[in-house]
């Protein structure tokens, strides 16, 4: 009898152990039992909101802000929150912006803060005083320092994914140049300030909103090597004012070149004159889609008159090899020995006269011969024209007779 009663006592004992134990209050820095998961979600929250631009967790993130896996801490999860819903309310001063999320997001985002942090006792409240004058001088652009790109993606992540596809994405990666000649205080400038005050503007230069002599200096400082600077500035389109962005867009990537649309309408934009030379009976086949303004035009350039790619008539030989030359008798106006070259005959975009000519008929001829006004061919099909039905049908040059004839 003795025996049993000793059994019954120690199955009781063993009872009251593991009541006690299971009945123990964890720590607030561990995850709750079922909260696998949203531990785990929290975690994806954590990095798609780009946390680790400004925290480490395993010595791997941004130092801006402290490192979560290292941080002690006696908070809630009601302190997290409203940490994460306000920085500023319980932190003032604190550069941490405000974390807009669901309130299933915001319970596993605060889940996963706290399976990282350590509890510690509440310290003794310090003695009240008034807080001393903050003397610290305002952060000024000016005296702004580089931070990196990282940092900055910590708060422009949706930007990023965006540039992420750009040509000019590579400068984020490109670890071999310098911080302020790549990445995206290459064009923004230093970023210690704009990050300081959680992101005031006007503390990180925004290209869009300066003058256009201002935005191209940024862009200049790159492409120099593809376009010299004293070409772009005399060139019609600097003169004109527009500046880098008139044209192109820098942080996505929808046309070649970084353009705003596709060439043709592009330039046709601001081009309308052309446009409707382009639309008379003869013309060059831009509106058709064989041609682009930039097989003639070079649009950053000044170097030749039109922002023209070359000299003028070299630029029309390169598809009408057939006048090129050189010919044993040559007529001095399609070699551009004085006049305009091609151009004292022709219009470059477009002509209601075939072969884009400037006048119909023996109008033409008769700008420069005009000792010929009275001069008519016999023949009564030729009267109308001195070169395309007429007898000098080889006006480009000949190398059979001086006078052109076939």
């Amino acid at each position: 009898m003795k025996g049993r009663n000793r059994a019954a006592v120690g199955l009781v004992g063993v009872w009251l152990v593991v009541s006690l134990a299971l009945a123990s209050p964890r720590s607030s820095s561990q995850a709750q039992p079922g909260d696998g998961s949203l531990v785990e979600k929290g975690q994806a929250i954590y990095e798609a909101q780009g946390c680790a631009g400004c925290h480490q967790i395993g010595g791997k993130g941004g130092t801006f802000g402290p490192a979560l896996d290292k941080l002690t801490t006696n908070h809630d999860a009601a302190w997290h929150r409203k940490h994460y819903e306000d920085p500023q309310s319980l932190v003032p001063g604190s550069t941490m912006p405000a974390t807009k999320l669901p309130s299933d997001q915001m319970d596993a985002l605060v889940a996963y803060t706290l399976s990282l942090t350590t509890t510690s006792p509440s310290p003794a409240p310090p003695p009240v005083s008034p807080p001393a004058p903050d003397r610290t001088p305002p952060p000024s652009r000016e005296k702004a320092t580089f931070v990196g790109s990282e940092l900055c993606l910590g708060c422009h992540r949706p930007v990023q994914d965006a540039f992420s596809h750009t040509v000019h994405a590579e400068l984020l990666s490109d670890k071999s140049i310098k911080a302020g000649k790549a990445g995206c205080e290459g064009c923004h400038g230093p970023g210690s300030a704009h990050v300081a005050t959680g992101g005031q503007k006007n503390l990180i230069l925004q290209p869009a909103k300066l003058t256009a002599k201002e935005e191209n200096t940024i862009c200049l400082k790159c492409h120099q090597t593809l376009l010299p600077k004293h070409d772009w500035l005399t060139s019609e389109h600097a003169a004109a004012k527009l500046s880098c962005s008139s044209c192109h867009v820098v942080m996505k990537q929808q046309f070649p070149r970084l353009l705003k649309a596709e060439e043709r309408p592009l330039c046709l934009q601001c081009h309308a004159k052309v446009r409707t030379e382009l639309s008379l009976n003869s013309h060059h086949p831009v509106l058709e889609g064989r041609l682009v303004c930039g097989a003639c035009h070079d649009p950053h350039s000044g170097a030749q008159d039109k922002m023209l790619k070359e000299e003028q008539d070299r630029l029309c030989e390169r598809c009408h090899a057939d006048v090129q030359g050189p010919f044993a008798f040559e007529h001095p106006v399609s070699e551009g020995h004085f006049a305009d070259g091609c151009l004292s005959c022709h219009l470059p975009h477009g002509s209601p006269n075939r072969a884009l000519v400037r006048l119909p008929g023996r109008g033409l001829c008769l700008q420069c011969h005009t000792d010929k006004v009275s001069h008519r061919a016999t023949t009564p099909s030729t009267r109308q024209s001195c070169t395309i039905v007429g007898c000098h049908n080889q006006i480009h040059g000949s190398n059979s007779d001086p006078l052109f004839l076939q």
